[in-house]
């Protein structure tokens, strides 16, 4: 049975790439758009996906900050909460 990882990747021009892999392999590739709100303190992340579109990718993420670093999670109603660190990707 294959082992499944998710990753993504947020361009500089506001795209989004969201990775189902198999290790080094990508299996399916979901695009999007990303764009803020702010009316919080610190701004929101809103995710727009084409269709059709991954259940993890379903939901806004809630970004959780410190000082140097962050992390999105994402409410799955498959997997429940899922966490992605950012970072480098390295396969598993």
């Amino acid at each position: 049975m294959a082992i499944r990882a998710f990753c993504f990747e947020i361009t500089e021009e506001d795209s989004l790439f969201f990775y189902v892999t198999d290790k080094e392999k990508i299996l399916k590739t979901f695009r999007g758009t990303i764009k803020t709100t702010a009316p919080y303190r610190s701004a929101r992340l809103i995710i727009e996906m084409d269709e059709p579109t991954h259940h993890i990718l379903s939901s806004n993420p809630t970004t959780y900050r410190s000082a140097w670093d962050f992390y999105l999670v994402f409410e799955s109603p498959k997997f429940h909460n899922l966490f992605f660190e950012k970072g480098k990707w390295k396969p598993i």
